[in-house]
């Protein structure tokens, strides 16, 4: 029994390995993401347009309950809510995998609290200051989808151009890079 269950097993995941499937035509999905430079995680809706060519929504949300810095003087916390729209187009197939373009804009609010501590007690004292910013970002990124069934997307990149609305930032590099499951329905 247990050799049956091992060649089941084995004959399933070479399956999976070998499986591909298609860009999805007019229709949805539903998904989640992660993006590791920015440490948020959010859901993701979209839509295909057409077979190359999708567009969608992210919905996120950061919370870093702060740290205690040197000498035990300051406490640091953040949390930021992101909703933006995105537009991604993909190329020809190589070996499994989709490589797409995403262009993107999200609008960010986003507080950052800032703790005095006290040496004297244990716990947080003093001036508790809370500060909102509102902002736009607009981004592009570039990755990659391996469909291993027509309903499943896994996908994966990296934003590699950032423009900040509010304080006129632009980050150009390899900075947060992002992974995310769709599953169409």
């Amino acid at each position: 029994m247990k050799k049956i269950l091992i060649l089941v097993a084995l004959l399933f995941s070479s399956n999976l390995v070998l499986a591909q499937g298609n860009l999805p035509v007019d229709d949805f999905s539903v998904g989640t993401e992660i993006i590791a430079g920015q440490n948020s995680y959010g859901v993701i809706g979209n839509y295909a347009l057409k077979q190359n060519m999708h567009i969608g929504l992210q919905l996120g949300m950061f919370y870093d309950g702060g740290y205690e810095g040197s000498n035990g003087q300051t406490a640091d916390g953040s949390t930021l809510i992101y909703l933006g729209g995105y537009f991604k187009y993909y190329f020809q197939n190589i070996r499994n995998m989709m490589p797409f373009v995403r262009v993107g804009a999200q609008i960010v609010t986003e507080e950052n609290r800032n703790v005095t501590l006290s040496r004297a007690s244990p716990g947080p004292s003093g001036a508790v200051v809370g500060r909102f910013s509102d902002h736009t970002d607009f981004y592009i990124a570039a990755g990659g989808t391996w469909f291993p069934f027509n309903n499943l997307a896994i996908h994966t990149g990296v934003r590699f151009f950032e423009f900040n609305t509010s304080i006129s930032n632009i980050k150009v590099g390899l900075g947060n890079p992002f992974i995310g499951v769709d599953f169409y329905l």
